[in-house]
């Protein structure tokens, strides 16, 4: 008979749930034939998944089942998926020059009763950052933080901007990484860490939040220095990180329990 997308039930498309070591995430499902852009993003209700390769794609539950991927055309050109951690906005890097990758700026939806609202841009102040590109990350309260590549060459920094009575200040590069190639930042809910990819320090990293509100050096989540794992997220519940490993000759979606990040943080700040 010919072949046919399998019924899904339950929550992560109805995968096995990993342990400490890390495992493809639905392999021969999602991860096919595309070379995949960013990771997958739940929905804060664990009912929507979202990912890029590099059109976004989606999958969502529809009677407990889940449908086959498509490409989410609704959406329009962009790439790198987000949910705010509150589940009302859903952010993107989108494209807005005319050639493919010309130009990249931050966008986001709305939730609505219907679904989601039409995209629109975030303000100047964020967008005119020269070079955005990969992944955006938002915490609860609305902050900002993003790659961008330095004066037209493939060096990146990790940009963060402050919201703040409704407006959001002008990026600066955070200032532990603005010596190091780094991009693909996820910021936690309340800000304890910022997980990032580092070409120069080789794989995923993490830096806690210090009570004075600096940050800690960077630690190794996964350690892949040939070609470093990248576009870390972790779940709307907290329980999983996802990110994008490469195997052969292309980046899929791994996943892995999320209590690797804990047991990385310094005791003092336990």
């Amino acid at each position: 008979s010919s072949q046919r997308f399998p019924e899904l039930i339950g929550e992560y498309l109805g995968q096995s749930k990993p342990g400490r070591e890390p495992v493809p995430f639905a392999p021969g499902i999602i991860a096919t034939t595309h070379r995949f852009h960013s990771t997958i993003a739940f929905s804060q209700d664990g009912d929507e998944a979202y990912w890029g390769c590099p059109d976004i794609f989606y999958s969502k539950q529809k009677n407990g089942i889940w449908t086959k991927p498509d490409t989410a055309l609704f959406i329009g050109k962009g790439d790198a998926p987000f949910f705010s951690p509150d589940g009302k906005r859903f952010y993107l890097v989108a494209q807005v020059g005319e050639q493919m990758w010309e130009r990249e700026a931050i966008g986001f939806m709305e939730k609505q009763s219907s679904g989601w609202s039409e995209y629109k841009l975030l303000p100047d102040i964020v967008n005119s950052t020269s070079g955005i590109h990969f992944a955006v990350s938002v915490d609860l309260d609305e902050n900002l933080y993003f790659g961008a590549r330095l004066d037209g060459t493939v060096l990146s920094r990790i940009y963060f901007s402050e919201y703040s009575n409704g407006t959001y200040s002008k990026p600066v590069i955070m200032e532990h990484l603005k010596n190091i190639h780094a991009f693909s930042p996820y910021i936690a809910p309340d800000g304890e860490y910022v997980i990032f990819t580092s070409w120069d320090l080789g794989g995923l990293m993490v830096s806690f939040r210090k009570k004075d509100g600096g940050w800690t050096d960077g630690q190794l989540v996964t350690d892949s220095y040939e070609s470093p794992d990248r576009c870390p997220i972790v779940s709307h519940d907290g329980q999983f990180l996802f990110y994008l490993h490469l195997v052969d000759d292309r980046y899929i979606p791994y996943w892995v329990d999320a209590k690797i990040i804990e047991e990385l943080k310094p005791k003092e700040l336990k």
